[in-house]
């Protein structure tokens, strides 16, 4: 399978997510997943894509994001452009997270939610309300979890490996 095609899958597979969180189709008890952090430190901190993952297509990806979103609805902008730093700042510090990759996908996953919503709320000049916060951090490492089993299975031995 050419790069060209697995590119345009994980294009097409980021859409989806996309989508589905400006519906909120995934909402649980008024709490929405933050599925493009959770897609992009999975990206990220996989071992399979770790080592595939290089700056100018995360940059691509991150602008299709970007661009998606504001074609979409541009009330998302300030919350888009918090999570592009926090998945920028999960790039560049990978290397000197513990080593362990499940648990640093869970460390960013966790972390990346708290800061975000830190972030959000900050900029907004409102209250940070920790107990829904918790709840979302909660919901994104299930989620997480999930994508990381399908990550690991894919990135082995389904249709993104290279021997096919």
């Amino acid at each position: 399978m050419g790069d060209l095609f697995r590119f345009v899958f994980v294009l097409l597979f980021l859409g989806l997510l996309i989508f589905l969180g400006m519906t909120r189709i995934l909402s649980l008890g008024g709490i929405n997943p933050n599925l493009a952090l959770i897609f992009f430190s999975g990206l990220l901190l996989e071992p399979y894509f770790k080592k595939r993952i290089k700056p100018g297509f995360l940059y691509i990806l991150l602008f299709f994001a970007f661009a998606v979103t504001l074609i979409l609805s541009d009330f998302w902008m300030l919350p888009w452009a918090i999570l592009l730093l926090i998945i920028l700042a999960i790039f560049f510090l990978r290397n000197f997270f513990t080593g362990r990759s499940f648990q640093d996908f869970l460390l960013a996953v966790g972390l990346g939610t708290v800061i975000f919503y830190g972030a959000l709320k900050f900029t907004a000049g409102s209250v940070f309300a920790g107990g829904f916060v918790f709840g979302e951090v909660v919901y994104n490492l299930v989620l997480g979890s999930i994508f990381w089993l399908c990550l690991n299975f894919f990135g082995k031995y389904g249709y993104l490996h290279e021997s096919r």
